[in-house]
């Protein structure tokens, strides 16, 4: 029997089925990160660092607004309908599920014709760049095609369909868009880009909803009426904590930085922030495989084994995600060069960023594991104390130095928002999610 059969046969049930099923999430997360990043590069060489920099502001706007509009039902469709499907309620699944999809896509649409309708006033008014008008009116359709896109993945991810979840949120979107993306360029420039991206998330949306529907084919069962007053209560708190971690961390610095700096400011800090998204592919794997199970085992009370599971499982990312940790820390110039000569100067910026990220691989994933657990209320609470630290830094930090100002404010908000998830998870839930190796843990509790 080999070393790794014996290891093997010492885990738990429960954690042999996280990593059974992360082999394949990793294995679709890291062909989706390989198609995202070949895109970012193929935008920064066709547009160069301006027009990237018009690219990522459209995107920085959109994104804030499609997050606005899924109204935190993200981990509120995976949470209701992973708890309806593993009591075989498919009445509830639909229920719960028609109900959130109705409610994101009236919002959607709505935020998708004001960004339109507001594109000029936004980028001649308030940003003082005629050039975004265009890209931004093309790019305001994705909110309702991301919106879509993402919930739906959240809806097949709670009924473990994990290969269908990561195709529609990790692997077709950049997949369509890098096939879209030169031809729309040649032909349209820097709106193009905006173009291909829009209609990339659609495709990957139109085919999230043929999956939904062929996953519950089977199920003849009608969808039974779901209060929306129950959805609203768990959401309400989930949606500060999305509009914290989904659009003010990672997409708020780069838009300020598109008032106080140049075009060019942001194209650079925006390739870096996508290119430290790669690290967060390992951590994205784990939880798509991880999340009906931390829902089922906290409606049981099942404390112990879920805080054995996720410490196992944040060693294991970061474990995973540790040479590429290395790569960007010890050659930020020569990696961001990838992007083009001109991205060489964002080196600095990208290190800033991969710093916070391997702070927050370490403290783990508390929040989430709260927000799944029922303590939706918590994370409102650790996610606006990070908010706010991170856009008072913001104004302090931008004005006076630029894309590295942005790049530490962005980083520590993020770790804030982690300190805040591991404290309350320790305090609420009774362990703690740190990165730390489980046998560690069972020596410093025998002492």
């Amino acid at each position: 029997m080999s070393w790794i059969d014996r290891r093997l046969d010492c885990m738990d049930s429960q954690m042999r089925d996280v990593l059974t099923g992360a082999a394949l999430a990793f294995v679709l997360r890291g062909l989706g990160a390989g198609l995202a990043f070949a895109l970012n590069v193929v935008i920064a060489r066709m547009l160069g660092a301006e027009g990237s920099g018009l690219y990522f502001l459209a995107l920085s706007l959109t994104m804030i607004l499609s997050v606005i509009a899924r109204l935190g039902l993200d981990n509120t469709l995976l949470r209701f309908v992973a708890a309806a499907a593993s009591r075989q309620d498919w009445g509830r699944v639909k229920g719960v599920q028609r109900l959130g999809m109705r409610v994101a896509m009236a919002a959607g649409l709505g935020l998708s014709l004001l960004c339109y309708a507001l594109a000029r006033p936004v980028s001649e008014g308030l940003l003082d760049l005629p050039g975004l008008a265009t890209p931004l009116r093309w790019m305001s359709f994705s909110v309702l095609t991301y919106s879509a896109m993402s919930l739906l993945a959240e809806s097949l991810k709670g009924l473990k369909h994990v290969r269908d979840s990561m195709l529609v949120s990790g692997v077709l979107y950049p997949l369509f868009a890098l096939v879209l993306v030169w031809p729309s360029i040649r032909l349209f420039g820097t709106e193009g880009a905006s173009l291909a991206y829009a209609l990339a998330t659609g495709l990957s949306a139109l085919t999230g909803w043929l999956m939904w529907k062929a996953a519950l084919a089977p199920q003849v069962e009608a969808a039974k009426p779901f209060p929306i007053s129950e959805m609203w209560a768990s959401c309400r708190p989930l949606w500060v904590v999305t509009v914290v971690n989904g659009a003010v961390v990672p997409w708020l610095p780069l838009l300020l930085l598109g008032y106080w700096g140049s075009a060019e400011d942001v194209g650079i800090l925006g390739a870096a922030t996508r290119l430290v998204t790669v690290l967060t592919f390992f951590l994205v794997a784990v939880n798509t495989v991880l999340s009906p199970k931390i829902s089922a085992l906290a409606q049981d009370g099942e404390f112990q084994t879920l805080g054995r599971i996720v410490r196992q499982s944040a060693f294991m990312v970061m474990l995973a995600a540790s040479p590429v940790f290395a790569v960007f820390l010890l050659f930020g110039a020569a990696t961001m060069s990838v992007f083009g000569p001109d991205f060489a100067q964002g080196g600095g910026v990208l290190m800033i960023l991969t710093a916070g990220q391997l702070v927050a691989s370490f403290l783990g994933p508390g929040g989430f594991v709260l927000a799944l657990s029922g303590w939706e209320s918590k994370v409102r609470t650790a996610a606006l104390i990070s908010a706010v630290s991170m856009i008072f830094l913001s104004l302090v930090l931008i004005p006076q130095f630029g894309m590295t100002g942005a790049a530490l404010a962005s980083s520590a908000g993020l770790v804030i928002d982690r300190i805040g998830g591991a404290y309350l998870t320790r305090k609420h839930l009774g362990f703690h999610s740190l990165a730390i190796p489980e046998i560690l843990v069972k020596r410093l509790h025998a002492e």
